[in-house]
Parts: C-alpha cells; structure tokens; sequence
C-alpha cells in the first residue's frame, strides 16, 4: 500500500500584542513511497533560502507573502512555511530513517536510525510491538507479510497562509516514479532479500 497517503489541514488563531490576532495553519503529510534524494534536499533547501531573504527584510511572514502576485511561485510556496518537521524516507537508503527538521532559516537532514521494517521482529520490545505496528501500512502488519513497513514520508509544516495543493504537489514530484520504483524494489530486495520492499 504504498500509495497510502493521508493530508490534515488545521487553522489556529493565535492572539498576538495589541489585540492583533494571526492565523497559523498545521499541514501534516504522510506518504507511502520514497523521495528521490536528489529532488527533496534542494526543495529543502529552496524553503530555507526563502526564509533567511525574508528574514533579511526584519519581518514575519504574512498571509499577503504567500499570495502577493510579484513573489516568484518557490517565494510564494515557502514564504509563510515558519517551521517543518518529520520523518522521510530516501530512495538511497531502506533501512535508514531520516529526520527533516526546519526552523524558519535553519534546515537539516540527517540520518536518525533504522525503520522498525529493517529490524528483526524477534528483537522488538515487547511493551512497544503495537505502537510500531500501529505505524506500518496494513499489508505490512501480519508477521512474514510484505509491505513498506514503517517506512513513510511523514512531514508537519507549520505558518502562516500555507497552500496545502502547492506542498503536496512539489513534494509528489519528488516522489519516484513507477518506472523508479520498480528499479528500487529490485535493487534493495537484491542487497537485503529478508527485507524486500514489496507493493504489489
């Protein structure tokens, strides 16, 4: 079930000083299959370019950044994007979790340990074997089944005047393809045939 996504759009009003109140909205994405690492690293580094010019202007960002019709559609996409959170799966590697952390102009991607998938069933602590399950897709969940496992792209962004349709879209397009999909099945279940990533 690889195809499994869900997308979650919450709106929070927030007062701020002087009777001021503002908007911030809670994006959470959650995706079943692989970003290409040489797509998703520069998107993230795109959002914190965007971020550290606006910063450079001394203001927060605003609903009228992300839509002013001047601003450059990547400008536009990240402008209100205050913070970005979660857990993603590359394509360069299927045991390795990786952890996107973004904080306005600071952004980082790095390798944070294994998907439950890759480890042995036999080694999980007891205490904790139905919260791992309850992050595997359900093709995944029966011992010796196939499946993704854990392995998901589950990201959180957080701001102001988020579009939601223009995220997904740029992080569908980092996504691999069929044809790149195929390949990498045959690939990781040659290195790893006691883990093989099956979606079929």
């Amino acid at each position: 079930c690889w195809s499994e996504r869900c997308y979650i759009m919450c709106t929070y009003r927030l007062y701020m000083y002087m009777y001021v109140y503002i908007y911030v909205c809670i994006y959470v994405c959650i995706l079943r299959r692989p970003f290409d690492g040489g797509k998703i690293k520069p998107l993230l580094n795109e959002l914190c370019k965007v971020q550290t010019e606006q910063a450079a202007t001394g203001k927060l960002p605003s609903v009228a950044d992300s839509t002013q019709e001047e601003a450059g559609e990547g400008t536009r996409l990240w402008a209100g994007v205050l913070r970005s959170k979660g857990f993603i799966w590359l394509e360069e590697s299927t045991q390795a979790a990786h952890y996107w952390s973004q904080a306005r102009v600071h952004g980082e991607l790095a390798e944070l340990g294994q998907w439950w998938a890759a480890v042995p069933r036999s080694t999980w602590p007891d205490e904790f074997v139905d919260s791992i399950l309850s992050d595997y897709d359900p093709p995944s969940r029966p011992v010796g089944a196939g499946g993704v496992g854990d392995r998901r792209q589950e990201l959180v962004f957080i701001g102001i005047g988020l579009d939601e349709a223009a995220i997904t879209a740029e992080l569908d397009v980092c996504l691999l393809s069929d044809g790149e999909m195929e390949t990498y099945q045959t690939h990781w279940a040659t290195m790893f045939p006691n883990d093989a990533i099956n979606t079929t």
